[in-house]
């Protein structure tokens, strides 16, 4: 129990000490980036501190799977090098019961990520957003994707380009509609504004022009069978990296209603679960390399293997959410896609190692 343990808490140590570089380094990067605008921010120190503080809660989750599995590696070298590993073998600790020790601390890790990416991170984010729009003037490429109005909109046959409106009395002013059958636009509605009662959606002073009979006809009023609230077309953008997960459900929701892609919404929603876990899967990855009990591993090598095996990963799960967003692949295998390829890979790795562990080389 004791070496379990001690196994364990060097584990940990590990893993923390990575993610800490791993974000100081990241961090500095984002300062770098920004010293232009902060030294000509009004609140240059203020905005500085508030932007460190921010991204390494942003950047912390983001690299914590990485750092578990760097940890890892480190762990199992260091420990290995002094010969530990070989000495807690020869006690009787099987490898097993040694993997399990490591095991635990990525189920923290992953615990951890989890609770942070539900509860701290929207905060951090909308923190960086705040300084970025107050302190720097400016806001990055995400954030103006997913804060523009849309002015479009599609229900059933009917299309609306709805370009101006008043939030407070959910009124549309030059609002155009378009009904379509069998795929044609039939007719086009150009009215002064487009208002909501309790007698549904309607359309006034508008100018109703019909293809078949090339006719405009002027109608003080036009009713639209429109099944949806102001809420489903006002209040349809918003960033879901600064939403807990209820608000994201209600977001897509309104979305879907109002006729919009969801891809990216739904992707945020499962990210926020497989990006943690994803510490796990990329722990049994490399578990039985980092056990291995050999006195002459090197750090070096270790590390260096270590970031190819990342760099793959990461190209996997960024290819696999980019399938996602072009509708190639559904939101869900988008987000667990490269946990999927890592679990069908484990074989792989375990039979190479135990060729590795036999004959002292891969091939």
């Amino acid at each position: 129990m004791r070496l379990t343990l001690y196994f364990a808490s060097i584990a940990a140590a590990a893993t923390g000490l990575m993610c800490a570089a791993l974000v100081v380094l990241v961090v500095a990067v984002t300062l770098v980036e920004s010293a232009g605008d902060l030294t000509t921010a009004s609140a240059g120190g203020s905005a500085a501190f508030w932007l460190c503080v921010y991204s390494a809660v942003q950047y912390g989750y983001q690299v914590l799977p990485i750092a578990c599995f760097m940890g890892t590696l480190v762990a199992g070298t260091v420990l290995a090098h002094r010969g530990e590993l070989l000495a807690a073998q020869a006690a009787g600790l099987s490898t097993l019961k040694m993997a399990i020790s490591f095991f635990w601390v990525a189920v923290l890790v992953s615990s951890l990520g989890v609770t942070c990416g539900e509860q701290l991170v929207p905060g951090a984010i909308a923190g960086v957003v705040r300084v970025q729009r107050e302190d720097l003037q400016r806001t990055s490429a995400l954030t103006r994707f997913y804060d523009r109005r849309l002015t479009w909109f599609r229900k059933a046959d009917l299309l609306l380009f709805l370009p101006a409106v008043d939030p407070l009395t959910a009124v549309f002013s030059d609002p155009v509609v378009y009904r379509f059958a069998d795929g044609l636009i039939v007719e086009v509605l150009e009215a002064k504004t487009l208002q909501y009662s309790e007698r549904g959606w309607w359309l006034a002073n508008a100018t109703v022009r019909r293809a078949s009979d090339a006719t405009a006809t002027v109608v003080p009023t036009v009713p639209l069978d429109l099944h949806v609230s102001p809420a489903d077309l006002i209040d349809v953008t918003g960033d879901p990296r600064q939403l807990q997960r209820d608000a994201i459900d209600a977001l897509v929701r309104r979305r879907q209603k109002a006729g919009f892609d969801t891809t990216a919404h739904r992707m945020e929603l499962y990210s926020r679960v497989a990006t943690p876990l994803s510490a796990l899967w990329m722990f049994l990855f490399i578990s039985p390399w980092a056990l291995h009990p050999s006195r002459r591993r090197s750090l070096a090598v270790a590390l260096g293997s270590g970031v190819v095996v990342i760099a793959v990963l990461l190209s996997l799960t960024h290819l696999f959410r980019l399938l996602a967003l072009s509708h190639a692949i559904p939101p869900a295998l988008g987000a667990w896609g490269a946990g999927a390829v890592t679990l069908a890979l484990l074989p792989a790795s375990f039979a190479l190692y135990h060729r590795f562990r036999v004959r002292g080389a891969i091939f």
